[in-house]
């Protein structure tokens, strides 16, 4: 493999922040080693789009080209160097894509691996069984990469949002999923993840057996292994780990009914699960109320409404809801 294809490699096949996309913008386009540059980004995108929906790289791509219009580039820049910068952007926006292919690229294995995905509307959920006998049920926005058979010394797959898992045990290969920020090194368990990339942070909940969280794209990273009955909170703003206790029965197998559990959670990131599970739009326009935590615990089915009323109960917010979208206000005193 090319020096100008392990770059590419390298940064399309991470969730870059943007000074480092804007850095990686700027080095393509310049007019070194353009035609290998060309070259290599052309096979990137060529073997990327296979292992998508048509609809959902086009989506990437169109959704891109506004924010990248705004950028300073010089009244110079080519038709060609445009496109190329286009289609960098496009695959920047699906990291768990571009993440899947990377690891394929990578690999060792010389076998060819057949990627297939599975994807979860707002308001539903969706099992899938691997080639393992591992059970993944994604939630609600959520997306699953995986390999119809695996091969080799290590079991991958690739998740953006949140998913209950049952992994089978197999003690020759390792198994791994990637969730944007973290890696989750599985030994034969049972355990919750929720990382979607709106969220401020992400959340594995371990119910039985032993994994260990592996941090990355932070600027210090880290491992720690989880217990049963832990759940292990990743800080994506200041990048700190915490770990809580959970009772037993707060997480149901495969996602069962409309459960939710938020513990010490940002009002902000309840609100952005409250619109994928119930398909509504919510709107919080006070930070300062955003950034309030709560701990609610919602596992008997529970209606929209009955949990837009229970979080009301500590005084601090109030909403109103007209049709299909919900305001959180900042409570008042005397308001009621």
């Amino acid at each position: 493999m090319s020096r100008i294809r392990q770059i590419i490699d390298r940064y399309l096949g991470e969730n870059q922040p943007e000074d480092i996309k804007k850095d990686f913008f700027e080095w393509f386009d310049a007019t070194t080693d353009r035609k290998e540059k060309d070259e290599a980004l052309e096979e990137y995108w060529d073997s990327l789009r296979p292992h998508l929906s048509l609809d959902g790289s086009d989506k990437a791509y169109s959704d891109t080209k506004e924010k990248i219009r705004r950028r300073n580039f010089s009244k110079s820049t080519r038709h060609a160097a445009w496109q190329r910068i286009l289609r960098v952007a496009a695959i920047f926006a699906l990291p768990v894509a571009a993440g899947a292919l990377t690891y394929a690229v990578m690999s060792a294995n010389t076998k060819e691996t057949v990627w297939l995905e599975a994807s979860a509307a707002y308001g539903q959920t969706r099992s899938v069984e691997l080639a393992d006998g591992s059970q993944i049920t994604i939630n609600s926005g959520s997306r699953l990469i995986y390999p119809a058979e695996f091969s080799g010394d290590e079991r991958r797959i690739f998740l953006y949002g949140e998913a209950y898992a049952d992994i089978a045990s197999d003690a020759e290969r390792e198994f791994v999923l990637s969730a944007n920020d973290i890696d989750i090194l599985v030994h034969g368990t049972s355990f919750n993840v929720r990382s979607y990339a709106d969220d401020s942070e992400v959340e594995v909940a371990l119910l039985d057996g032993s994994i260990d969280l592996r941090t990355k794209n932070l600027e210090n990273n880290c491992s720690v292994r989880v217990m049963p009955g832990e759940l292990v909170k990743l800080d994506k703003r200041s990048g700190q780990l915490s770990t809580v206790r959970f009772p037993k029965g707060t997480f149901t197998p495969g996602l069962e009914g409309n459960n939710l559990t938020f513990i010490n959670s940002r009002l902000f990131d309840i609100a952005s699960q409250l619109e994928r599970t119930f398909d509504v739009h919510i709107v919080i326009d006070d930070s300062e109320l955003g950034n309030e935590r709560y701990y609610s615990a919602f596992v008997n089915n529970e209606s929209l409404e009955q949990i837009l009323s229970a979080l009301q109960l500590n005084g601090n917010l109030y909403y109103k809801r007209s049709g299909d979208t919900i305001h959180f206000y900042k409570n008042k005193k005397g308001r009621t």
